[in-house]
C-alpha cells in the first residue's frame, strides 16, 4: 500500500453539512484502492451567549455618539476619583482627564499597548516621550516623571 504523495491528484467525492470534505487520492501506477481522507475544519463552538457583544466593538460604537463619548469620559473620571484618589500614577493622570489608554496613545502618537506597558512600569520611556505625555495631559513633566517612577520598597 502506498501513501498519497505530491504527484497524487485529489478528487472531491462529497461535502458534508459540517464542512468536512472527503477527498480520494489515487497514486500514479497504483493498483490498490484509492486513499480517502476527510478534512475537518478547526472551528470551535463559541462559549459566548448568542447575544453577547464584543466590548471593543461596543465601546467604539458608543464613542461615535456625543452622549456615549461623554458617558465614557465621565466613567473614566469616576474611576480616577474612586480608585486612584491620591495616587501619583500615569493611569491616575490619564483617568483624571477622562481618557482611555487608547486616547492617550492617540494624543501622544504611540500605541495603546505602549501606554499600558508604561502604566505597569515595564518599560522606561525616553525623555521626549515623557514630554509628549505631559503636554497631552496638561501637566508638568515632573508630574509625569513622578507617575512613572515605581515606588521604592525597603
Amino acid at each position: 500500500m502506498s501513501l498519497p504523495n505530491a504527484s497524487s491528484q485529489p478528487t472531491v467525492c462529497s461535502t458534508s453539512p459540517q464542512s468536512a470534505e472527503w477527498r480520494a487520492f489515487q497514486t500514479e501506477g497504483a493498483t490498490s484502492a484509492p486513499w480517502v481522507i476527510r478534512e475537518l475544519t478547526a472551528e470551535q463552538p463559541s462559549l459566548l451567549p448568542r447575544d453577547a457583544v464584543d466590548i471593543d466593538n461596543f465601546m467604539a460604537e458608543l464613542e461615535t455618539t456625543p452622549h456615549g463619548a461623554n458617558a465614557i469620559v465621565d466613567g473614566h473620571k469616576w474611576v480616577a476619583e474612586n480608585f486612584y484618589s491620591g495616587s501619583a500614577s500615569l493611569a491616575a493622570l490619564r483617568l483624571q482627564r477622562g481618557w482611555s489608554q487608547a486616547e492617550l496613545a492617540r494624543q501622544v502618537g504611540t500605541s495603546q499597548s505602549y501606554i499600558g506597558r508604561l502604566e505597569k512600569n515595564v518599560i522606561d520611556p525616553q525623555l521626549s516621550t515623557v514630554r509628549k505625555i505631559a503636554r497631552a495631559l496638561g501637566v508638568p513633566v515632573a508630574a509625569v516623571d513622578e507617575a512613572l517612577t515605581p515606588e521604592k520598597t525597603s
